[in-house]
């Protein structure tokens, strides 16, 4: 795919809830997967996607300053961040390596990426503009929800917790609870932001959970000019919820 878009699969958008990245990090994540696209080969799909699976791939660092990547920087201070922390997520990548000498960036996607990435039944188109927006450590995932889910005509995701049907990736464990006040103060600034962006509105219900009583997930629904929600539906959860509304 090109004209500056880009596919992340269902799953992919269910891992970065899990994730823990830096903003450059999650900035040159994001790159990565787009360049991947832009191989002869980058994401299969289908029963033969392993054939094609953690192939090398090279970039100079200056075409990821061109999709958004620290665009204004000349030194090298935004990949000497990035690619480190990148390296050390279990099971991302075969190899992702840094040459100052050359300035290019080298990558090699494991199994695990290419295996959740050959599933695009559901998944969530992306534009390179999207990347220059990542600002805060739970962008990743919200840009990732946010866009799999606003086609649909009751988007509603769950941050915290796995979404319904999936399960804790391997090496990824989400908290058995949440701080309400330290979340609330990472999360509503982070998607008040994407409100602005996109124009939508958004609802977030702090959820308990019901044998300890403490909080648990975020659940998060959004309307759109398309979105069947009706008033009541939007705005209805379990008792005992934290309901916070965000409007653009």
């Amino acid at each position: 795919m090109s004209n500056g878009k880009f596919r992340i699969s269902e799953s992919v958008a269910e891992l970065t809830k899990q994730l823990v990245l830096t903003v450059p990090a999650q900035k040159l994540f994001y790159a990565l997967i787009h360049e991947q696209d832009q191989e002869e080969n980058g994401w299969r799909t289908g029963e033969d996607w392993m054939e094609f699976a953690c192939r090398p791939c090279h970039r100079h660092v200056s075409r990821f300053r061109a999709l958004g990547c620290a665009p204004r920087a000349d030194n090298l201070r935004f990949f000497q961040n990035a690619v480190p922390a990148l390296a050390e997520v279990p099971a991302l990548f075969e190899h992702i390596e840094l040459c100052p000498r050359r300035r290019t960036v080298s990558w090699c996607f494991g199994l695990r990426m290419h295996a959740l990435m050959s599933d695009m039944n559901v998944y969530g188109l992306m534009t390179l503009s999207d990347i220059t927006l990542l600002s805060r450590d739970l962008d990743l995932a919200l840009l990732a929800q946010i866009t799999l889910h606003r086609k649909k005509k009751w988007p509603e995701f769950i941050l915290f917790q796995p979404n319904p049907g999936f399960e804790e990736f391997e090496g990824q464990r989400c908290p058995p609870q949440i701080d309400l006040r330290a979340t609330r103060a990472r999360l509503e600034p982070a998607l008040s932001k994407w409100a602005r962006h996109t124009g939508y509105k958004f609802i977030i219900g702090y959820e308990e959970d019901r044998g300890t009583q403490a909080y648990r997930q975020a659940r998060i629904r959004f309307r759109t000019d398309n979105t069947l929600w009706s008033q009541d539906e939007f705005k209805k959860f379990h008792p005992n919820t934290k309901v916070i509304m965000i409007d653009a």
